[in-house]
């Protein structure tokens, strides 16, 4: 007999949309059961046509096949019948099945396969308030493929989504709300203590909650398997958990265990889970919740330039979700394990994926479905990021001038980040996916070599990879995981293995082997080695700067630096897999690690179009001299140059005008008095429009530079020449006198004598003028360029010190002078005071 849920009343309105729209939109909380009665309902309602199947998508390949479970179960069967499952290399399903619940990512290949959606008739988005980019690409890709030619039926769930934009999105589609059945959660937090690891914390939270009354079960949520297993070992060494069964739950766990996990037992039991269990599954018996506040996240590792799961701390929103887990049954308690205050710093909602991803994947899957002109996001993504994942595509040789390539093609087969499906490509081509897939699967995690303190040991462990050195860091992790492959934890221990994470490394080769074929035939080589890791870093390609040097110039003009520790020092090309840019020495630097040593005729044979020779004029600094020099470039890296004779006259002067321009170095003759023609130029042009001079910018005095320069190969040749002829050629001769007259170089007053005008950068005009100079002179004189340009007064003492600058004569007279002339006229009575 099936037990009540909330979602069992919403089953006539559920049909009732089904029938009469084209699709349907429901917002339960989780633990109302719309994952698994929703399928159900349809299917015996008759609303799944004979011969088609209705797809239930799941965020996560554990709740795909659990869920499968449970409603097989209830249907009296086992999976593989009615109810199947179809997971990343894994799939229980037959020509019966007609529920089949699948991962998000594998409806975008299906959709990409030649059947598409054929026996498909309908699609039912679980959990899609989490926002994965699988998800919208999946919604939306179903919404085209609605509009064009496939009948089915869209349903869209969501325990907190906000439904308005979304139904704006969804065509035709019913809006089904229901607020389940929720008892109150008492919150408290611990916050002490919050250095400690997440398992201690989670131990003493464990304790607490038992001292104040807890009853079972009890869901603790870790971030990760390794995070899992310790908080089971410290439950362990408890004296108040004995008699609980410790259940842990996560991805890798083996199918029986995961079954114990969601079933009820037979005692109290403490369920220790990832973020499956915040709302993908609903567990039985939970009273009490213990949160760690972390979750493994995608984001983007710049680092390593793909997606990667990073721990971090939850939103408050997904504090929310985890706590209400406590409250399906009856009134439940939840002990977080931060402080208050951290809780009101975190952010109020996760960030939808599309907006924190590296989106190459997601462009070359699009491009695959046919482009995205026609396709309409729920959200966009951001513009910088959807532009770098095209440049990233184009790098890797799987998109050209806008259209897929036939690589592409095949690299969006893989359910991988397109560096990783262009290294596969290129290693299975190469016959050395032997030591390439390992390479990979190092690349996905944490390095497995740990530094070891018995230097005999460690010399006698450095001949494991000596095949490695000045070849590749990535290969030095793999043969060190060929040595030890069959060897136990203690053996790796001792030798400096980290166990873990080789043990985690092997799960994700086991997963690649499934996708590229066997290997056991192989002969790897070092060159197809280096080569298929190449492909998938080209656009991270580098050359040393010196022999000797860590210091290394990136396609790109970046400038990066290799780690001390990489075993590729003298390669004077190179690609890196992993490069972080932090402060060292007070100054950001790249550092370049994961290197991999590559050849110039690798580039050639691999990106012909993209290796040119040219002969091109450069300054040779120390000489001061220019050169033609014959240069082989890859995209915009300089990989090796020769000089080959005497530079062409024009392109030398350019360069030379360049370098005078941009570092500084001295024309003698261009002389204070070129510097005020030039400003005078500015001031004429600025306040006579309709004299059409166009003033003279930065961009111009490199022209006249280079005028200045012609002929010239060197720096001595030039640096006395003459300047003045020049500059004046800027000017027209018959405005040459126009410039003299009306932006003279003195001023004159009324009562004879004058003074030297200064003309500033800003295009200030500045009279330095003594008091006494000033008396009879009308403020109305105080202008050049025919009564347009006004002159700034800098009133000087007697002394010729300022004491005043205005661009207010009247004024001065009447608010400063009093005071001025009070102040100097006993230090000057001489002078006249008037």
């Amino acid at each position: 007999m099936l037990i009540p849920l909330p979602i069992d009343a919403f089953r006539d309105e559920l049909e009732t949309a089904w029938s009469t729209r084209r699709n349907f939109i429901l917002r339960a909380p989780t633990g109302s059961g719309k994952s698994t009665r929703i399928p159900r309902f349809l299917l015996e309602g008759g609303f799944i046509p004979h011969g088609q199947h209705l797809l239930i998508l799941q965020p996560r390949r554990m709740a795909a096949r659990l869920l499968a479970r449970r409603v097989a179960h209830e249907l009296g069967e086992v999976p593989g019948g009615t109810v199947g499952y179809q997971v990343r290399f894994d799939s229980v399903r037959s020509e019966k099945t007609r529920l089949l619940f699948v991962t998000e990512g594998l409806l975008l290949r299906k959709m990409a396969s030649p059947g598409g959606l054929e026996g498909v008739g309908g699609i039912l988005f679980d959990e899609f308030h989490e926002r994965h980019l699988e998800g919208d690409l999946g919604l939306g890709l179903a919404v085209r493929r609605q509009a064009a030619d496939w009948e089915g039926r869209i349903g869209v769930f969501s325990a907190t989504l906000e439904t308005g934009g979304l139904r704006g999105y969804l065509p035709e589609a019913a809006l089904l709300e229901t607020e389940g059945r929720v008892y109150p959660v008492a919150t408290s937090h611990l916050g002490e203590g919050e250095r400690k690891p997440p398992w201690e914390r989670a131990a003493e939270g464990f304790r607490k909650a038992l001292a104040e009354g807890a009853e079972a079960d009890i869901l603790i949520f870790m971030p990760g398997k390794r995070e899992i297993l310790r908080t089971v070992e410290a439950l362990r060494g408890l004296r108040e958990a004995r008699g609980w069964e410790l259940c842990p739950l996560y991805g890798e766990l083996d199918a029986a265990s995961q079954d114990r996990a969601v079933e009820p037992g037979s005692g109290p039991r403490v369920v220790v889970a990832t973020n499956i269990a915040e709302t993908s599954l609903t567990l039985p018996g939970i009273r009490t919740v213990i949160d760690s506040g972390l979750a493994r996240q995608p984001h983007f590792d710049p680092r390593r330039g793909v997606n990667t799961l990073l721990t971090g701390k939850i939103s408050r929103s997904s504090a929310e979700q985890r706590a209400g887990r406590a409250g399906r049954l009856a009134p439940g308690r939840c002990l977080r394990l931060w402080s208050r205050k951290d809780h009101e710093h975190r952010l109020e909602q996760t960030l939808p994926e599309i907006r924190r991803l590296d989106l190459a994947e997601a462009r070359l899957q699009l491009m695959s479905h046919g482009g995205w002109a026609d396709f309409r996001w729920l959200e966009p993504p951001p513009a910088l990021a959807w532009e770098r994942a095209g440049r990233l595509l184009e790098d890797l040789g799987a998109v050209r001038e806008g259209d897929l390539t036939p690589l592409g093609r095949e690299m969006a087969r893989f359910p991988l980040h397109p560096r990783f499906s262009r290294i596969l490509l290129a290693a299975r081509e190469g016959g050395c996916l032997q030591w390439v897939l390992p390479a990979v699967a190092l690349l996905e995690g944490r390095g497995i070599i740990l530094p070891i303190g018995d230097k005999r040991r460690e010399r006698e462990r450095e001949r494991w990879w000596e095949a490695a050195e000045g070849v590749s860091d990535l290969l030095q992790g793999v043969l060190a995981w060929e040595r030890v492959a069959g060897e136990g934890a203690v053996f790796c221990r001792e030798w400096g293995i980290h166990w873990g994470r080789l043990r985690q490394a092997e799960r994700v080769r086991e997963q690649l082997l499934r996708l590229t074929g066997k290997v056991e035939e192989e002969v790897p080589t070092v060159e197809a080695f280096a080569k298929s890791i190449l492909t998938g870093y080209v656009d991270q390609l580098g050359r040393r700067l010196d022999r000797g040097s860590l210091r290394c110039l990136l396609v790109q003009g970046r400038r990066g630096e290799l780690r001390r520790e990489s075993l590729v020092r003298e390669a004077p090309l190179l690609v890196s897999a992993d490069m972080e840019e932090r402060e060292y020495r007070g100054e950001a630097v790249l550092f370049l690690g994961a290197v991999t040593a590559v050849e110039e005729a690798w580039l050639a044979d691999l990106y012909p179009e993209d290796l040119h020779v040219r002969r091109v004029e450069r300054m040779d600094v120390e000489r001061r001299r220019v050169e033609e020099v014959e240069v082989v470039v890859f995209r915009d890296l300089v990989l090796r140059e020769k000089e080959t004779g005497s530079p062409d006259p024009v392109r030398a002067g350019e360069v030379l005008a360049e370098h005078i321009h941009r570092e500084g170095w001295v024309l003698k003759k261009w002389d204070v008095a070129c510097e005020t023609w030039i400003r005078r130029v500015n001031v004429l042009a600025e306040a006579c429009p309709e004299l059409e001079i166009r003033p003279i910018t930065e961009e111009d005095r490199l022209l006249l530079t280079e005028q200045i320069c012609e002929g010239a190969v060197t720096y001595k040749e030039v640096k006395d020449r003459e300047v003045m002829p020049v500059i004046r050629t800027w000017l027209p001769e018959t405005l040459l006198p126009l410039l003299d007259e009306w932006t003279p170089l003195r001023f004159t007053f009324p009562g004879g004598g004058g003074v030297k005008l200064r003309y500033e950068a800003d295009g200030t005009v500045i009279l330095p003028a003594r008091i006494q100079q000033l008396y009879d002179v009308p403020g109305k004189a105080l202008f050049i360029c025919q009564g347009r340009k006004p002159l700034r007064l800098e009133i000087l003492a007697p002394n010729g010190r300022p004491v005043q600058i205005t661009d207010d004569l009247d004024g001065f007279w009447e608010r400063q002078y009093p005071q001025i002339r009070k102040d100097l006229f006993g230090r000057y009575p001489k002078h006249e005071w008037r």
